[in-house]
């Protein structure tokens, strides 16, 4: 388990370039939304960033309370924290649909109302990652996003939303996309805080929902290197329904190049006026499918 997290930001997507061979399949008003000049993605203009995955895992346990606060004593840059929408409708952070690893119970938590998860979840005082067991001296119960982001508001830290689970459309169901996106618009607009957050998932279509409740989200999605491997991964299934992405789908019939129009042009995210993605380093560097690799920019 790693304390501190890297990604790689779209503050790469001005290297993205439309390349002659593809078509011009996406609707006219589809474009990659800049991130805005005050936000603190710009105003902190040291690379790279230092971000406390999941808070500050090594101490205290993921995603709670603590564990952030604890952040304000480091020099962090700001921190990535993930969100499931409960069965009433608020956003309880925590990373897996499954429960048993983290808290000893076995429950699904978007199944759960936040009242259910108070009283039957804690997070262990001991857990094992891999080979590592730590000792985090006490158990903690899982907050609510709405209880960071009223801590954090007035705080000069970058907050990464991630939205889950990751799975896109099928897990759980549209109903919970849509309802998980408008809640994380909703509460980013409450405390004012579109300057300070970035939202993200590997499921676009929850991204796609929060940018319509909130049009001045910095938002943006995940690629991975199993999305490049047109042997299992059948990008058309995936994407191709993705509203503007229809006629790019059926105009590129070859799955590898399917992906490689998507992640190349910034496709996905000119949908829905994303601002940034997130990749594996073995995605960008890898130039049979990017066309950011230093190999690449070098030609």
């Amino acid at each position: 388990m790693k304390f501190f997290h890297c990604l790689i930001l779209a503050c790469i997507l001005p290297f993205i370039v439309a390349q002659a061979q593809w078509p011009n399949c996406l609707p006219s008003n589809a474009r990659i939304q800049p991130i805005p000049a005050d936000h603190i993605l710009n105003k902190k203009t040291h690379r790279p960033l230092i971000i406390g995955h999941r808070g500050n895992p090594r101490n205290y346990q993921e995603n709670t309370f603590d564990g952030f606060v604890s952040l304000l004593d480091t020099n962090v840059d700001g921190f990535e924290l993930d969100v499931f929408l409960t069965k009433d409708d608020q956003l309880v952070l925590f990373h897996e649909p499954h429960t048993e690893h983290l808290t000893g119970t076995d429950r699904i938590i978007y199944n759960m109302t936040y009242a259910e998860i108070l009283s039957e979840l804690n997070l262990k005082a001991v857990m094992k990652y891999g080979e590592n067991t730590y000792d985090f001296g006490k158990t903690r119960k899982l907050p609510l996003l709405d209880d960071i982001l009223k801590r954090f508001q007035n705080e000069d830290l970058l907050i990464f939303i991630e939205m889950k689970p990751d799975t896109p459309v099928g897990q759980p169901d549209m109903n919970y996309i849509n309802k998980i996106g408008a809640a994380v618009g909703e509460i980013v607009r409450k405390y004012n805080l579109e300057h300070k957050t970035v939202v993200n998932s590997f499921d676009f279509w929850k991204v796609r929902a929060a940018k319509l409740n909130n049009p001045k989200l910095v938002a943006g999605n995940y690629f991975y290197p199993g999305e490049f491997d047109a042997t299992t991964y059948d990008s058309h299934a995936v994407y191709g329904s993705f509203p503007g992405l229809e006629a790019c789908s059926t105009a590129i019939p070859d799955r590898l190049q399917f992906m490689q129009f998507l992640y190349q042009t910034g496709a996905v995210l000119k949908t829905y006026n994303g601002s940034f993605f997130t990749c594996n380093y073995l995605v960008f560097n890898n130039p049979k499918v990017s066309n950011l690799s230093k190999a690449e920019q070098s030609k």
